[in-house]
């Protein structure tokens, strides 16, 4: 195992970033997830404001729950109208890492203005832990 690392003094054309949504942490907001089915949401709204550049180009994305996590959709909202949808419609956190859309192709622009939207779908089952 081991790591190699690649230094050149030159700049490249392009800045790379990891730009992570949602829960993060994994803290559910102080929220605690009921029994049964449930949905929690996670809005990212405001989150590109902040933005350098009028847009950025995702070129990869990948969706990931923790644990009792089934799917996951994520929304991208501009002017008030979804512009894009991604989901996972079955997620086996014992089976997947994360899932990298199909969806994502060859790219697509987050603009500055845009909100994101994250919808978890968990199951916890009865007698489970919470």
């Amino acid at each position: 195992s081991g790591i190699r690392v690649h230094y050149t003094p030159t700049l490249r054309p392009h800045d790379v970033g990891v730009l992570q949504l949602g829960d993060p942490r994994v803290r559910l907001l102080g929220r605690s997830l009921p029994r049964g089915w449930s949905k929690q949401r996670f809005g990212c709204t405001g989150l590109t404001a902040g933005f350098d550049d009028d847009h950025v180009t995702v070129f990869l994305q990948a969706l990931h729950v923790h644990g009792t996590g089934e799917r996951i959709e994520q929304q991208i909202v501009r002017d008030g109208k979804v512009v894009r949808s991604d989901a996972v419609e079955v997620f086996d956190f014992s089976q997947s890492g994360a899932v990298n859309p199909l969806s994502t192709g060859r790219g697509y622009e987050l603009r500055k203005g845009d909100d994101v939207i994250i919808d978890c779908y968990y199951r916890v089952p009865e007698g489970g832990p919470a």
